[in-house]
C-alpha cells in the first residue's frame, strides 16, 4: 500500500484558482508523512463561497508563493505514483489545469478515486461524503476542508477500504474495483519499448 493521498481547495470557481494543497504519503501501509502548501491562487480572487468552506482569506493568500514557484517542492509527492483523492475528478482536474495554466511539464502518475471505490466496497452508506464516511467508517473528527487534513482522511479512508477487502496492494484494488493506468495531462504516445515519446 503505497500512495499519496492529496487535496485542493480552490480560491474561486476557477480549476486554476488552486489556493491549498494536502498531501499525505503512505508507504508500507503507514502514513510517513503530511505537508500542505498555501498558494496564491490565479485568478486572485477568493469568493463568498469558497471562504465559507474553506476560511483562507484574500489578506493570507496574497502572500503566499503562485503554484509554479511551489512546484518543485511538491513535485516529488506526486510524480510517479498513485495518486488517491476524495472526489478525484475534482483534484485531479485542478491538477491539470495549474501545470497547464504555468507551462509545467505533465507529470505521470495513476489515480483512484476514494469516493467511487467507496461507494463500490460500502453498497449501504446513507452517504459518502469526507466527513459521513469520516464518522461512519473510522470514527474520525477532523478539519473539513482543511487540505491536509481531507488528505489524510483520505489516505484513512483507502486503508480501511483495504484491510476490509483483505489486500495490502493497491494496484489489487485498481484492478479489481477502479480500473486505471498512468495518465498524462497531455496525449503522448507511447513507442513498442513502452516509454513515453
Amino acid at each position: 500500500m503505497n500512495f499519496t493521498a492529496i487535496d485542493f481547495e480552490t480560491a474561486n470557481n476557477s480549476r486554476s484558482s488552486a489556493c491549498a494543497l494536502g498531501a499525505v504519503k503512505v508507504e508500507n501501509g503507514v502514513i510517513t508523512e503530511r505537508k500542505e502548501w498555501l498558494i496564491r491562487p490565479e485568478p486572485f480572487e477568493v469568493g463568498y463561497y469558497q471562504f465559507r468552506v474553506h476560511g483562507l482569506s484574500a489578506e493570507l493568500l496574497e502572500e503566499q508563493p503562485t503554484f509554479d514557484q511551489v512546484w518543485p517542492e511538491i513535485k516529488p509527492y506526486l510524480e510517479n505514483t498513485t495518486l488517491v483523492a476524495h472526489n478525484g475528478k475534482f483534484d485531479f482536474g485542478v491538477l491539470s489545469t495549474v501545470l497547464e495554466l504555468y507551462g509545467i511539464p505533465p507529470i505521470r502518475y495513476a489515480s483512484l478515486c476514494s469516493l467511487e471505490l467507496s461507494k463500490k466496497i460500502w453498497k449501504e452508506e446513507p452517504g459518502y461524503g469526507l466527513n459521513t464516511l469520516a464518522t461512519n467508517k473510522l470514527n474520525h473528527r477532523f478539519n473539513h476542508h482543511n487540505a491536509m487534513e481531507d488528505a489524510e482522511v483520505s489516505a484513512l479512508l483507502l486503508l480501511r477500504m483495504a484491510e476490509e477487502i483483505g489486500t495490502n496492494d493497491v494496484y489489487e484494488i485498481m484492478a479489481s474495483y477502479a480500473p486505471s493506468r498512468p495518465r498524462f495531462f497531455k496525449k503522448r504516445k507511447f513507442p513498442k519499448d513502452g516509454n513515453p515519446s
